[in-house]
């Protein structure tokens, strides 16, 4: 059998190199506000009025320095993670506004959705990051909410953290709570404990307090996620070839960015572009454009020596159906068989980043550990062991082996799949998916139970935030 996945061949990534380099050297990428203009004119940078450009050499300077691993350490030791060159990093999906209920029916999220969400991250056998965000409380200030949320995830969760770059004064919060978190700022200088995402205003644009955020972040050695979300037809190009090269020349400016504020800094380079729908002028993430696009950028990035991010479980659907279980498990299965690093949207993602569903979260994670035990390597070292088949030969039957019984258990084993013979399924309920899904939210709820923390810990955090929004209002 052959791999029919798409291998880009060195010339295929010089080909969009070189218009990459064009754009960067004759369109240049915008930084309007913020302090990166003045970044780039001490590094020798060409500007005209707001707009950088970058050279080959100039850029192949900057790459040289961003790691290709990067150790994300949790507050519990034992949840820390490696990125690149291993398993991808998952973690669930962030910044939708509303909550799709296991009814069907859609709400505004809440603060307690937010923290069933860490809940749900918290207590999975699926290993993952923190998801910063993961539903955006409708029911709180917004000025603070980045509060109240980071609150939630480094108390709720002892998992690798996620914070905030709406803001350049989110992202200070984020990393003075983190900060307190691991004993002071000095530990955050060596150590990497939080991954905040800037994104690009494509094309060719970085909102003031990203540029900000991304400055930030690089001075404190913590983890930037470079991402752009391109729509092909509306923000760029119809052309597939061209769009990877307008997207990789907005993604590296900010790469470099980092590079030049602190050489060595941690970041990732992501996307999640996607095509629009002329009919309804919606972007369609569940298509196979996005599929091939998210494979380009991971090839792109691996070009460069740099950790890749893609989108897994994204869809377009309203409701946890066929549709929406289809396309969430042809992105996730294409993205990680492509290589990408760190995993964005994997569980929980509804129609387009509208919503969060609690149903499709634990659906989606037996969709990826499914797919990641199916490319778990066969065990053959030494000699493979015949013994058993020899000695009992011809019509032999297994079942009743202690061999059987012994190992049996190492199979795959299901959460929310129905494997059972239909009067077994039909006696035990005869759930359907949704049903199962439901059960294995409400089961994970009530089991969970809030991981250690010092309380002298909490407290602080907790009067830090008070304090924090006390000077908000």
């Amino acid at each position: 059998m052959i791999n029919r996945l798409l291998v880009y061949s060195p010339e295929d990534l010089a080909k969009i190199h070189r218009a990459t380099l064009r754009i960067l050297g004759e369109a240049g990428v915008s930084f309007p506000g913020g302090p990166a203009l003045n970044v780039f004119r001490e590094n020798g940078y060409k500007t005209d009025g707001d707009k950088v450009f970058i050279d080959g050499d100039q850029l192949d300077k900057a790459l040289a320095t961003v790691p290709k691993t990067v150790p994300l350490v949790a507050r519990n030791p034992e949840k820390s993670m490696l990125l690149g060159g291993g398993p991808p990093v998952l973690l669930g999906t962030t910044g939708p506004p509303k909550l799709l209920q296991a009814d069907g029916t859609m709400r505004s999220g809440t603060l307690v959705d937010y923290e069933n969400t860490q809940k749900l991250s918290q207590s999975s056998k699926v290993p993952q990051t923190a998801a910063y965000k993961a539903i955006y409380p409708q029911d709180i200030k917004a000025s603070s909410a980045h509060l109240d949320m980071l609150f939630r995830t480094i108390t709720l969760t002892d998992l690798f953290a996620g914070g905030d770059s709406q803001e350049e004064v989110n992202t200070k919060d984020t990393l003075e709570m983190v900060g307190m978190v691991f004993g002071g700022q000095e530990f955050l200088k060596k150590n990497c404990v939080v991954r905040i995402t800037i994104s690009v205003l494509s094309p060719l644009r970085y909102a003031p307090e990203q540029s900000a955020s991304l400055i930030r972040l690089a001075e404190n050695n913590q983890l930037s996620v470079v991402s752009n979300m391109a729509m092909l037809g509306s923000t760029s190009p119809v052309d597939l070839p061209t769009s990877l090269a307008l997207g990789n020349a907005e993604i590296l400016a900010g790469v470099a960015l980092t590079q030049l504020v602190s050489p060595g800094a941690p970041v990732i380079y992501g996307s999640t572009s996607c095509p629009v729908d002329m009919k309804g002028m919606a972007a369609t993430l569940g298509s196979p454009e996005t599929l091939r696009i998210s494979h380009g950028s991971v090839s792109l990035a691996r070009h460069y020596g740099i950790p890749s991010r893609t989108g897994g479980g994204l869809n377009d659907g309203f409701a946890v159906d066929a549709q929406t279980a289809t396309e969430a498990a042809l992105v996730l299965q294409t993205a990680i068989a492509s290589g990408a690093d760190f995993i964005m949207h994997a569980f929980g993602m509804m129609g387009g980043y509208i919503a969060c569903s609690l149903e499709k979260w634990v659906l989606d994670e037996e969709i990826a550990s499914f797919i990641l035990d199916s490319l778990k390597p066969l065990n053959l070292t030494g000699e493979i062991d015949v013994e058993e088949v020899i000695k009992l030969g011809a019509g032999a039957n297994y079942l009743i082996q202690p061999s059987t019984m012994k190992s049996f258990r190492e199979f795959h084993q299901f959460k929310v799949f129905n494997k059972l013979p239909m009067d077994l399924w039909r006696k035990k309920g005869g759930l359907s998916l949704i049903q199962a899904c439901q059960r294995e939210v409400e089961k994970r709820l009530a089991a969970y139970e809030k991981p250690p923390i010092d309380p002298k810990l909490e407290a602080a955090l907790a009067e830090y935030v008070a304090k924090r929004k006390e000077s908000l209002f």
